[in-house]
C-alpha cells in the first residue's frame, strides 16, 4: 500500500507539474511556491476541473502539453476516489447500459430504509425501470434476502454531502449508468406514489427536450427542482454531465449542495442541452411551488408528498388535509404514519 501510494503521488506530481506554469502568473509567484514544498503542487489539484476547462480553449501546444496531464491527473484522482469513499452493498456485477434506471438518493437519521422507500422502489419497479439506491451510508437491519423483489442494487457512500454526492457514488461504482437509455435522478424525501409517475412520464414523452423535471424554481436562478430529474440518454452519454460529477465535492457544505442543484440545469444548458418541465412556473415567479402548492401539484398529476411538511412544525399546518389527499389518490397512508411514529415526529392531524 505504501508503494501504491508513493506511486500515485509521484504520476499526480509529474502530470501535475506542467499546469504550474500556466496556474501561477509571475515567474516571482511560481518561485515563491515553489520554495514552500508540497503547497506548490496542491493548488493545482485543488483547481484541477477548471484548469482543464481553461486549457481546452487553448493552443493545441497547451492542450497537449498541459491539458493533457492534468486530465490523466484527474483520473488517477477519482480513482482513489472510487475505492475510498463509494461501495456496493447489493447488486455487484449489475449492468445498465440501454436500461431506464432510477437512481435514489436515500439518507436515514438511523440508516434505515423505511417502507416507505420500499414502496416507491417498488413503483418504479412497476414502469419498467431499473431500480439503484445510493445510500448516505451503509444500511442497518437491512434483508439482502428480499431486497431483490424491488431493488437490482444498492451503493452507500463513506463522505460527507447530499444527493449529488450520493449520485455521484452510484456514477462511481456503476458506470454503465453513463450508457444508460435513460436515468432518473431522485431522491427519498418525499412519499410517493400519490397516484403514479406513469402519466406524467407519458406527457413529458410528448414534450422536445433532453431533460426535464416536475417543478422548475427561479429562486436563486430558475432551475429544474433536483429532487426529481429525468435525463434522456443523449444527456448521460455526454461528456458534459460526466464532467459535472467529476466537479461534485465530497464536502458536507449544504451551500454546496445548494450551488450544485441550482446549477446542473444551467450546465446542461450551457452544452446546448434543453430543458423542460412538468409545471413551468412564470419566470417571475419567486415562490417554491413544490410547498406553497402541494395539493394543487398533486392534483395535477405529479404524486408526490415532501417529507419536510411533517418534519418542520411551521410547515404542518399547510397539509391539514394531507390523508384525504393520498386517500382518494389510493396511497397507502399506514406508510407516512410508519415513518413519523419511527422518527417520533407529532403530527397534529396524526
Amino acid at each position: 500500500l505504501l508503494l501504491i501510494k508513493i506511486v500515485r503521488e509521484g504520476i499526480l506530481g509529474i502530470c501535475l507539474f506542467p499546469a504550474t506554469f500556466v496556474f501561477y502568473q509571475t515567474w516571482k509567484d511560481w518561485f515563491d511556491a515553489f520554495g514552500t514544498g508540497k503547497n506548490f503542487i496542491l493548488p493545482i489539484q485543488d483547481n484541477i476541473h477548471e484548469l482543464i476547462t481553461q486549457e481546452c480553449k487553448r493552443n493545441t501546444i497547451h492542450r497537449l502539453l498541459v491539458g493533457l496531464p492534468l486530465r490523466f491527473a484527474r483520473r488517477v484522482l477519482l480513482f482513489g476516489c472510487r475505492r475510498e469513499y463509494a461501495h456496493c452493498f447489493f447488486g455487484e456485477g449489475s449492468f445498465f447500459k440501454g436500461e431506464r434506471v432510477a437512481v435514489i438518493a436515500h439518507w436515514d437519521p438511523d440508516n434505515f430504509v423505511d417502507p416507505y422507500v420500499i414502496h416507491q422502489c417498488q413503483h418504479f419497479r412497476s414502469l419498467g425501470f431499473k431500480v439503484l439506491l445510493t445510500s448516505s451510508a451503509k444500511p442497518e437491519r437491512f434483508d439482502v434476502q428480499s431486497c431483490s423483489d424491488w431493488l437490482d442494487a444498492f451503493v452507500f457512500r463513506t463522505c460527507g454531502g447530499y444527493d449529488f454526492t450520493s449520485w455521484k457514488a452510484a456514477l462511481e461504482v456503476f458506470p454503465s449508468l453513463y450508457s444508460a437509455r435513460e436515468v432518473i435522478l431522485t431522491n427519498d424525501s418525499y412519499f410517493s406514489p400519490i397516484g403514479s409517475f406513469e402519466t406524467v412520464h407519458r406527457k413529458m414523452m410528448e414534450v422536445p427536450c433532453d431533460f426535464w423535471g416536475l417543478v422548475r424554481c427561479n429562486q436563486i436562478r430558475p432551475h429544474l427542482q433536483s429532487y426529481y430529474l429525468v435525463l434522456k440518454k443523449q444527456v448521460v452519454m455526454h461528456p458534459a454531465f460526466k464532467n459535472f460529477f467529476d466537479r461534485v465535492s465530497l464536502s458536507g457544505d449544504r451551500d454546496n449542495a445548494v450551488f450544485y442543484e441550482t446549477s446542473f440545469s444551467l450546465w446542461l444548458s450551457l452544452h446546448h442541452f434543453h430543458p423542460a418541465a412538468y409545471i413551468p412556473i412564470p419566470m417571475d415567479s419567486q415562490l417554491n411551488y413544490t410547498f406553497e402548492f402541494w395539493e394543487e401539484i398533486i392534483k395535477s398529476g405529479i404524486p408526490i408528498l415532501k417529507r419536510e411538511f411533517f418534519i418542520r412544525k411551521n410547515y404542518q399546518h399547510r397539509i391539514k388535509n394531507w390523508k384525504s389527499v393520498c386517500t382518494d389518490k389510493n396511497y397507502p397512508t399506514d406508510l407516512i404514519e410508519k415513518y413519523l411514529e419511527r422518527q417520533k415526529i407529532h403530527h397534529l392531524n396524526l
